[in-house]
């Protein structure tokens, strides 16, 4: 019994031996093959840079087709948000301005990237389409509409420092209705009185001007403009008798208007213009009648068109506090009361 028990435990002592020692090479093995694992790492990385610089070369070609699966491995492994950009170039160049602009709005969206290089791609993206408002997730939908499902995107942005703006709009001009008294000469038998009249006057007009967004919510705009107008005043010695006058109203006009978010600027302006009539009753005389000195406020709203188009509205106030008069006005003519123009315009972005 003693020597069975024996050989119990020796044939155990000899499969534990040949387990230990099958187990160190296994163990070895792994340790050989650990520090493996950081050059294929390095490999994988220095092939996705080769692809890298393999697709920039295809893009100063103009080839992107070809380069999009070379940036798309490179990505992959890199993880650069740059290739995003670069990936946007090649779909453009490929006729997919769709995937482009998403790739681009994903650029946009990486916190990774600077400030400074986002603007000059914003300005790029705005070249071909405009971002909604508030969009942060680049759908990159054709721009069939022109622009205009923008609309609910809560207004144009904000310009960028630097770019310069062209305007063409035109409205209408109203003037709040002012008061004048003259004298009735005394008839036999009378005294003479004074009579109270009125006059009412608007018109619609023409500006164009430019300007530059001196910051990146300020924008300058000198313009010159002209308003048709027609008069139409009260003549209180005949009662239910009215004359009527016809002129122009050329204007120069210096405005700054500071943009707020979703599209709406509040503006402040100045500037001057001249008061000629050309149509006139019997016994006045046409030509120019005077120069006036203007300032106003006024707001504006902003919505993007299409590209670097955006379409604007705008209602001021203006009122003149100054008028030189080059000959005598008619009654009621002094025109220092309050202004109301309403106008409606295009502006086109241009610069870097």
């Amino acid at each position: 019994m003693k020597q069975h028990r024996w050989i119990v435990a020796w044939a155990g002592a000899a499969l534990l031996a040949l387990g230990l020692s099958a187990a160190a090479p296994r163990a070895a093995g792994a340790q050989e093959e650990a520090p493996g694992a950081a050059p294929d790492e390095d490999a994988r990385r220095q092939e996705a840079q080769r692809d890298a610089a393999e697709g920039r070369k295809l893009l100063k070609l103009q080839r992107g087709a070809d380069a999009i699966p070379l940036l798309e491995r490179a990505y992959l492994v890199l993880e650069d948000p740059e290739l995003l950009r670069l990936l946007g170039e090649a779909w453009l160049i490929a006729g997919d301005t769709a995937r482009a602009l998403a790739l681009w709005d994903a650029y946009l969206d990486d916190p990774q990237v600077g400030d400074s290089a986002k603007e000059l791609l914003r300005a790029r993206r705005a070249e071909i389409a405009p971002r909604p408002a508030g969009d942060g997730d680049g759908d990159g939908e054709d721009d069939d509409t022109l622009g205009l499902s923008d609309w609910s995107s809560g207004g144009a942005e904000r310009g960028q420092a630097g770019r310069w703006v062209l305007l063409l709009a035109g409205g209408l001009v109203y003037n709040v209705g002012a008061s004048y008294e003259v004298a009735i000469p005394a008839r036999a038998g009378g005294a003479a009185t004074r009579a109270t009249g009125d006059y009412t006057h608007g018109g619609v007009g023409a500006r164009l001007g430019g300007g530059i967004w001196a910051t990146d919510a300020l924008r300058l705009t000198l313009s010159v403009g002209n308003t048709w107008m027609s008069w139409e005043t009260q003549a209180p010695v005949t009662p239910f008798s009215t004359a009527t006058y016809a002129g122009l109203r050329p204007e120069l006009w210096l405005d700054a208007g500071y943009r707020f978010g979703g599209g709406v600027s509040v503006e402040v302006g100045l500037g001057g213009d001249a008061v000629l009539l050309t149509d006139v009753p019997d016994g006045v005389a046409e030509g120019l009648y005077g120069y006036r000195a203007l300032t106003g406020l006024g707001v504006r709203y902003a919505a993007p068109l299409a590209g670097p188009l955006d379409i604007e509205a705008a209602l001021g106030v203006r009122v003149a506090p100054f008028l030189h008069e080059a000959q005598p006005l008619p009654p009621g003519f002094t025109d220092l009361s309050w202004v109301l123009a309403l106008e409606v315009g295009v502006t086109w972005s241009i610069g870097p």
